[in-house]
């Protein structure tokens, strides 16, 4: 019977001991859990707080930044030109199109009958004087021209 005893208080003990580890064992894993936790919430802050910062940087660089237009710059140089031609229908249509074909901007174009002939004044903006004197070889070789002059 002492022996039964014994071997009973044994049995106890060692429950006791092993729910103890289990016991020990639970609590260490249940303290790292929370270190990770608290670490995981950490870092979720760190990222708010940079997300927050980012988007503060954001908006101040919309801030910074000036909005522009460039429009339309009228690079070249203006010269104004007198043509005399034989008055026909399609005659303007011809040198307006030769003039836009050179890559010419013409700012001004009036065309007048004199007699038999028409006077067609234009302004053009060449971008120098190798432009515009092909431009006028070119003009004379209208039908119809009589003559190309540059009026001041």
């Amino acid at each position: 019977m002492v022996q039964l005893e014994e071997v009973t208080k044994l049995k106890e003990k060692r429950i006791t001991d092993e729910q103890q580890k289990q016991e020990n064992i639970n609590q260490i894993f249940k303290e790292k859990l929370e270190k990770a936790e608290q670490a995981k919430l950490a870092q979720l802050e760190e990222i708010s707080k940079l997300k927050e910062k980012r988007i503060i940087d954001e908006q101040q660089e919309k801030e910074r930044l000036v909005s522009v237009g460039w429009g339309l710059q009228k690079t070249g140089y203006p010269a104004r030109i007198i043509l005399e031609a034989v008055d026909r229908v399609g005659l303007l249509s011809d040198i307006t199109s030769l003039v836009s074909a050179e890559r010419v901007n013409i700012g001004y174009c009036v065309s007048e009958e004199v007699g038999a002939n028409s006077v067609v004044s234009l302004t053009v903006y060449t971008t120098g004087i190798e432009q515009l004197n092909t431009l006028f070889v070119k003009l004379e070789g209208v039908k119809g021209v009589l003559s190309v002059n540059r009026s001041t």
